[in-house]
């Protein structure tokens, strides 16, 4: 069973009120329009999450979009538009995920605990390693437009969309972030 698909059978599980109300058409249409989204979604999750991101984690952002989708749903206004509204609640929870992960880092390290090294169960696409410790060293923020753009696809334009900001500051944004991304990059081969 799908993650995605799992997750809407959890949201009837803990009762969720439209569901509970025997809305299961609803319920239906909804799954329906996630299907085809589903692995583009577990994919962007993952890659803003950061690839040593732990299953459970990424697991939690996408149950965290469904349950915000579901609820919401009555707020998108065009339904072509479905797409891109989920993918807009996927980048929001993911930095609200970061966030609180790096809380909880601060606090673990505090207490004198170290980061586990547990590794992902998801496919890796080939990126290079070097790449992808560089990008992980670097802030959400810089990951944020770098992941969007260049390993999702998006241009400048509609990552403004997601983000909620201006095409201009968006691509200031992926300016800065490639410069970071290439001087963490040079400090890798020099170290």
């Amino acid at each position: 069973m799908s993650v995605a698909i799992h997750s809407l059978a959890a949201l009837a599980e803990f009762g969720c009120d439209a569901v509970a109300r025997g809305e299961a058409a609803q319920r239906d249409a909804f799954a329906a329009a996630l299907r085809p989204l589903e692995s583009g979604l577990v994919t962007l999750v993952w890659r803003l999450l950061g690839w040593p991101s732990q299953p459970a984690d990424i697991e939690d952002v996408l149950q965290d979009v469904l349950l915000a989708a579901w609820t919401k749903r009555a707020h998108l206004r065009e339904p072509a538009a479905f797409a891109g509204w989920l993918r807009r609640i996927a980048v929001n929870k993911a930095r609200n995920h970061a966030r609180g992960a790096l809380r909880r880092t601060r606090r673990v390290r505090l207490a004198g605990f170290g980061p586990g090294d547990e590794p992902l169960g998801v496919e890796r696409e080939s990126v290079d390693e070097s790449l992808r410790e560089a990008l992980l060293g670097l802030r959400h923020a810089d990951r944020e437009v770098l992941v969007l753009h260049y390993l999702e696809g998006h241009p400048p334009a509609a990552i403004a969309e997601l983000l909620g900001g201006k095409r201009n500051a968006i691509e200031a944004r992926l300016s800065r972030a490639r410069k970071r991304l290439r001087a963490r990059l040079g400090e890798d081969r020099d170290g």
